[in-house]
């Protein structure tokens, strides 16, 4: 059971990682978006609103892979027992 469990979380880490590298990416586009363009062309609060969402959801996001990732170290070692 260790063995399909850790499996199953390992690849919902690849999936998660993949989630979090293209957020990513949408974060640097819209902070170099809102770099590019002073206050007065254009950067509005709703920019600025939706990177802090999106920062918000890259911490939350990397918090779930980092425990996962310990639950499947925590599983595997307890299989190997």
């Amino acid at each position: 059971m260790s063995d399909f469990a850790a499996c199953f979380i390992a690849r919902q880490v690849a999936s998660d990682e993949e989630i979090f590298a293209r957020d990513a990416r949408y974060a640097a586009d819209l902070l170099n978006s809102i770099a590019s363009n002073p206050v007065v062309d254009g950067v509005t609060a709703g920019d600025l609103a939706r990177l802090s969402a999106r920062v918000t959801e890259l911490i939350r996001l990397s918090a779930k892979i980092g425990a996962m990732r310990e639950t499947a170290l925590t599983l595997t070692a307890e299989g190997a027992r």
